[in-house]
């Protein structure tokens, strides 16, 4: 919900931050029919591809949104703090025995620009439901220097 409706927005994030489309919903409950409303809309008014990545919050990614946007040549990232899907649980598993593992990828160091220390695992190849692609899953943790604020995720 934002500005008081329900709905799907499409923003493109980058230098500058543009609001391209908005699908609103009647009710509560409808955001997955509006994204693929909305997103079918875009393809068809800016062609295949004009987006590299799309960035899903995992609420509203299924099958079929991700079908989509896979055959309309752009990526999916699909964020979640959601511990107890499936592909989640088994990359942590994986994660937490990385060195054991050689197709898990470790990867620490330091952002100067962001003053920021990383640590990344990740590893490729899990099915989702319903999708031909296999994914990467990758767990990202983060502190900040000066505030000390950690990220997870």
């Amino acid at each position: 919900m934002f500005g008081n409706f329900y709905g799907s927005v499409l923003q493109s994030l980058g230098e500058v931050n543009l609001l391209l489309d908005i699908e609103e919903t009647t009710t509560k409950g409808k955001e997955l029919p509006a994204t693929r409303t909305l997103l079918n809309r875009a393809f068809s008014e800016y062609g295949k591809g004009f987006v590299d990545i799309f960035l899903l919050d995992a609420l509203y990614a299924d099958q079929h949104t991700i079908n989509l946007i896979l055959a309309n040549n752009s990526h999916v990232l699909i964020k979640t703090n959601e511990g107890r899907l499936t592909i989640i649980q088994d990359a942590d598993s994986l994660f937490r025995g990385w060195k054991t593992h050689d197709y898990v990828k470790h990867i620490t160091g330091f952002d100067s620009n962001r003053l920021c220390e990383y640590e990344i695992c990740y590893c490729d190849s899990f099915s989702f439901p319903g999708v031909d692609k296999t994914m990467n899953v990758a767990h990202i943790k983060e502190s900040y220097v000066k505030t000390g604020k950690r990220e997870d995720f």
